[in-house]
């Protein structure tokens, strides 16, 4: 906290940051370690590069353009075929790379 008084410009940083995160409040089955991603309107896990939609409850593996479902009985993700066929059918369209993501593609 000393340096966060120290720099009044990172005080308000985290403020403002804060009020951010307390004004989209996350769904409940948000998978942890996802965070909102305002560019693509998708939750995003920057160690997996995986989005995942919360109206639907897939993941998307943006490499492969492949969804996947979370099978809580045997612990694997499944690739979800009539997503995979349809363009995710009933789910949003995939969601375009951040230019972080890009960056750090390259």
């Amino acid at each position: 906290q000393a340096s966060l008084k120290a720099n009044p410009f990172g005080a308000m940083a985290v403020e403002q940051a804060m009020s951010q995160i307390q004004q989209r409040p996350t769904p409940a089955n948000v998978p942890e370690g996802f965070v909102w991603d305002e560019r693509t309107g998708w939750y995003y896990h920057a160690a997996t590069g995986y989005y995942f939609d919360p109206s639907t409850s897939l993941y998307y593996e943006p490499t492969k353009g492949r969804y996947y479902s979370y099978d809580h009985e045997s612990g694997a993700y499944v690739e979800h075929q009539a997503a995979a066929d349809q363009g995710a059918g009933d789910a949003d369209e995939a969601p375009a790379e951040s230019e972080a993501q890009q960056s750090a593609a390259q």
